[in-house]
């Protein structure tokens, strides 16, 4: 989207992906680790409030960053069966809830990431 586009997905099959900001998982582990009185947690997966199809995220990211109009070229799909990796949230949504964090949204996620990738 920073270099002007257009948007070249590769997938050929629904791809389903959920999102954590890196800032979320950070707070959340000094939450954990300043715990005196809680037990750590066994291992758990990250996994943000939303999944979403990597074309909607494409979609979503040019129109937030102000290129609404920008075209995505994607090959077409030759299965409905999706590509789907996301974790189980419940268990750091719960921590975030217990530790009085909230999540940032996909949104917000999106606007950070461009940020940082238009000063690296």
């Amino acid at each position: 989207i920073q270099a002007g586009g257009p948007i070249r997905l590769k997938a050929d099959r629904p791809v389903l992906r959920s999102y954590t900001h890196v800032m979320d998982v950070v707070k959340l582990v000094f939450a954990l680790l300043e715990d005196r009185d809680g037990a750590p947690p066994a291992p758990f997966d990250t996994a943000g409030d939303e999944v979403i199809e990597i074309g909607e995220l494409a979609g979503r990211s040019a129109k937030l960053l102000g290129h609404a109009a920008m075209r995505i070229e994607r090959p077409p799909l030759v299965t409905q069966e999706p590509n789907r990796y996301v974790g189980d949230g419940a268990v750091m949504a719960s921590l975030m809830k217990q530790h009085g964090i909230t999540s940032a949204t996909l949104d917000r996620q999106i606007l950070d990431t461009a940020a940082y990738l238009a000063v690296s």
